[in-house]
């Protein structure tokens, strides 16, 4: 079964997603990626300093490695906070994937 149809209405919540907009677009693009429930697995916050999790150490790796698996994507500045990473993807030129949704909302 294809993502898309495995999640399609079943979670509630408002795209900020421009319906006339084409998103395999190049250009940057503000990504904001929350853990269930707000959750703070990715560490904590000590003495203003991140201190990451193995869990936060692995979103901080899997971020670092999206270039390495989309190709004409890169990434520019992005934070790991302890429930939300906070990020930029620069593309380079237009997808060739048909199949760009936002995944607001939503457990992968």
């Amino acid at each position: 079964m294809m993502l898309t149809m495995a999640y399609r209405n079943r979670f509630k919540g408002t795209s900020m997603r421009l319906p006339q907009r084409d998103y395999r677009r190049a250009g940057g693009y503000f990504l904001t990626l929350c853990t269930k429930k707000r959750e703070c697995f990715f560490g904590d916050v000590v003495d203003g300093v991140m201190e990451f999790s193995a869990i936060g150490h692995m979103a901080k790796r899997c971020w670092q490695e999206i270039p390495d698996h989309c190709e004409n994507v890169r990434i520019d500045e992005y934070v790991v906070m302890p429930n939300h990473l906070h990020g930029i993807l620069i593309i380079e030129r237009r997808l060739d994937n048909p199949l760009v949704e936002t995944f607001h909302g939503r457990s992968l």
